[in-house]
Protein backbone atom coordinates (compact mmCIF):
# COMPACT_ATOMS: atom_id res chain seq x y z
CA UNK A 1 0.00 0.00 0.00
CA UNK A 2 1.53 3.06 -0.79
CA UNK A 3 -0.25 5.62 1.11
CA UNK A 4 -1.39 5.56 4.18
CA UNK A 5 -5.07 5.00 5.30
CA UNK A 6 -7.26 5.15 7.87
CA UNK A 7 -10.14 3.52 8.51
CA UNK A 8 -13.20 4.80 10.70
CA UNK A 9 -15.45 2.08 12.75
CA UNK A 10 -18.95 3.43 14.04
CA UNK A 11 -20.90 0.87 15.63
CA UNK A 12 -24.07 1.17 17.24
CA UNK A 13 -25.21 -2.61 18.62
CA UNK A 14 -26.58 -3.84 15.58
CA UNK A 15 -25.73 -1.10 12.57
CA UNK A 16 -22.17 -0.11 11.51
CA UNK A 17 -20.67 1.87 9.03
CA UNK A 18 -16.94 2.04 7.68
CA UNK A 19 -15.99 5.22 6.41
CA UNK A 20 -12.06 6.70 4.86
CA UNK A 21 -10.94 9.86 4.20
CA UNK A 22 -9.82 10.85 0.64
CA UNK A 23 -8.78 13.77 -0.52
CA UNK A 24 -10.35 15.49 3.07
CA UNK A 25 -13.54 14.24 1.71
CA UNK A 26 -15.65 11.25 3.81
CA UNK A 27 -15.92 8.76 2.06
CA UNK A 28 -18.27 5.36 3.10
CA UNK A 29 -17.39 2.68 2.43
CA UNK A 30 -20.08 0.23 3.43
CA UNK A 31 -22.95 -0.08 5.74
CA UNK A 32 -23.67 -3.26 7.62
CA UNK A 33 -25.84 -4.76 10.02
CA UNK A 34 -27.24 -7.08 12.07
CA UNK A 35 -31.06 -8.58 10.98
CA UNK A 36 -33.42 -9.10 13.72
CA UNK A 37 -31.52 -9.53 17.35
CA UNK A 38 -34.73 -9.66 19.56
CA UNK A 39 -34.45 -13.52 19.66
CA UNK A 40 -30.76 -13.61 21.49
CA UNK A 41 -31.40 -10.93 23.83
CA UNK A 42 -29.19 -7.55 23.49
CA UNK A 43 -26.55 -8.68 25.04
CA UNK A 44 -25.58 -11.85 23.20
CA UNK A 45 -27.05 -10.22 19.73
CA UNK A 46 -24.29 -7.29 20.60
CA UNK A 47 -22.07 -9.93 20.92
CA UNK A 48 -22.28 -11.45 17.53
CA UNK A 49 -22.69 -8.66 16.25
CA UNK A 50 -19.37 -7.26 17.18
CA UNK A 51 -17.73 -10.75 16.19
CA UNK A 52 -19.06 -10.11 12.83
CA UNK A 53 -17.86 -6.88 12.57
CA UNK A 54 -14.07 -7.37 13.78
CA UNK A 55 -14.08 -10.77 11.38
CA UNK A 56 -14.67 -8.14 8.55
CA UNK A 57 -11.77 -5.61 10.00
CA UNK A 58 -9.41 -8.47 10.41
CA UNK A 59 -10.02 -10.00 6.61
CA UNK A 60 -9.69 -6.49 5.74
CA UNK A 61 -6.51 -5.54 7.73
CA UNK A 62 -5.09 -8.61 6.06
CA UNK A 63 -5.11 -7.70 2.79
CA UNK A 64 -3.74 -4.36 3.36
CA UNK A 65 -6.82 -2.46 2.81
CA UNK A 66 -5.85 -0.23 5.77
CA UNK A 67 -2.94 1.16 8.14
CA UNK A 68 -5.32 2.48 10.99
CA UNK A 69 -8.32 2.87 12.36
CA UNK A 70 -10.35 5.26 14.24
CA UNK A 71 -13.47 3.37 16.29
CA UNK A 72 -16.58 5.37 17.38
CA UNK A 73 -19.01 3.13 18.96
CA UNK A 74 -21.46 3.61 22.15
CA UNK A 75 -20.17 2.32 25.53
CA UNK A 76 -21.56 -1.13 25.73
CA UNK A 77 -20.36 -2.11 21.44
CA UNK A 78 -16.91 -0.32 21.95
CA UNK A 79 -16.56 -2.76 25.33
CA UNK A 80 -17.39 -5.67 23.58
CA UNK A 81 -15.31 -4.75 20.69
CA UNK A 82 -11.96 -4.81 23.43
CA UNK A 83 -13.31 -8.33 24.63
CA UNK A 84 -13.04 -9.88 21.42
CA UNK A 85 -9.97 -8.00 19.93
CA UNK A 86 -6.74 -10.26 18.81
CA UNK A 87 -3.35 -8.20 19.01
CA UNK A 88 -2.58 -8.22 15.47
CA UNK A 89 -5.96 -5.94 15.18
CA UNK A 90 -4.82 -3.99 18.26
CA UNK A 91 -1.92 -2.83 16.59
CA UNK A 92 -3.45 -1.06 14.03
CA UNK A 93 -5.89 1.18 16.41
CA UNK A 94 -5.38 4.85 16.44
CA UNK A 95 -7.79 5.81 18.80
CA UNK A 96 -11.25 4.66 20.42
CA UNK A 97 -14.15 7.44 20.79
CA UNK A 98 -17.21 6.23 23.29
CA UNK A 99 -20.47 7.95 22.12
CA UNK A 100 -24.28 7.99 22.90
CA UNK A 101 -26.28 5.80 20.65
CA UNK A 102 -28.06 9.06 19.23
CA UNK A 103 -24.79 10.48 18.31
CA UNK A 104 -24.26 8.06 16.32
CA UNK A 105 -27.76 7.96 13.89
CA UNK A 106 -26.23 10.54 11.83
CA UNK A 107 -23.57 8.52 10.62
CA UNK A 108 -25.45 5.06 10.45
CA UNK A 109 -28.47 6.52 8.47
CA UNK A 110 -25.56 6.01 5.45
CA UNK A 111 -24.98 9.73 5.27
CA UNK A 112 -22.12 11.10 6.07
CA UNK A 113 -20.99 14.46 7.28
CA UNK A 114 -17.35 16.16 6.02
CA UNK A 115 -14.95 15.69 8.48
CA UNK A 116 -14.43 18.03 11.19
CA UNK A 117 -18.28 18.94 10.64
CA UNK A 118 -19.26 16.81 13.52
CA UNK A 119 -18.74 17.73 17.19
Amino acid sequence: MSNSSIWVLIAGDSDAAICTSEAGASKLLRTMSQADIQDCGAEKGRRHFALQLMSELFRDARSGAYDGLIIIAAKDMLEELRRIALPEFSKRLVAEISRAPSDLSIFLSGQMPAWGTVQ
